[in-house]
């Protein structure tokens, strides 16, 4: 399980938001604690970080309206952002803009940013068979909360395991492998949550993952 090292003062930003979230465990979630007792600076900054999270928290998160309109959001992700298929959703990665152009690297062309989108589905596809994650138990309790519906849960550890990648002794192509195949199964976890905002983030992030990915075994092979 996760546990940071005790900073020399105060808690860095992160650890504050990690402990807002519930991610930080043993001594070190008793440790802040006690510090944000007597910190009145370090409490602002919790302060200051739930009302961030509460202003970008997706008007959908509400569970009650979610029950009414979820089944018509869905509907609208896979108009927009998929192309359902017999295993993983064709996800497009890149699509044409308002006027016409296509948010995508040097294409003018619909076939570039079909080929594009191509790519990028065939590496995730390829990613998905050859990434065993079953070491990880934050993963594999992700999983498991997924199998049981419960997408809050399964979001949260997904992000467990996120951390436990970064801090793990992996060298970095294989860190990065992982990370991209989490941040996928975030991605599909929205796409089923009808998140349209956390597809969007997703879809960026793995975009730019794989972009530095290939940018990083490239120089590791001259």
């Amino acid at each position: 399980m996760i546990e940071f090292k005790r900073p020399p003062l105060h808690p860095t930003d992160k650890e504050l938001a990690y402990f807002i979230d519930g991610r930080i465990i043993g001594t070190r979630k008793d440790e802040i604690e006690e510090h944000l007792v007597y910190c009145d600076e370090c409490m602002d900054i919790v302060v200051e970080i739930k009302k961030k999270k509460e202003i970008n928290k997706p008007w959908f998160a509400n569970k009650k309206i979610q029950a009414t309109i979820l089944s018509g959001l869905v509907a609208s992700i896979v108009l927009f952002f998929i192309i359902p298929t017999q295993d993983e959703p064709f996800i497009e990665f890149f699509t044409p803009n308002k006027k016409g152009t296509f948010l995508a690297p040097k294409a003018i062309k619909i076939k570039d940013i079909e080929a594009k989108n191509q790519e990028l589905n065939d590496f995730l596809k390829t990613l998905t068979k050859n990434t065993d994650m079953s070491y990880l138990e934050t993963y594999k309790q992700a999983k498991n909360y997924l199998e049981k519906g419960d997408f809050d849960n399964a979001r949260e550890f997904y992000c467990m395991a996120l951390i436990e990648i970064e801090e793990s002794t992996l060298d970095k192509i294989k860190k990065a492998k992982q990370s991209i195949f989490v941040n996928y199964q975030i991605l599909l976890l929205s796409i089923k949550e009808g998140d349209s905002q956390s597809v969007n983030e997703y879809r960026d992030i793995i975009k730019d993952d794989i972009r530095r990915l290939k940018i990083r075994e490239k120089n590791k092979n001259l």
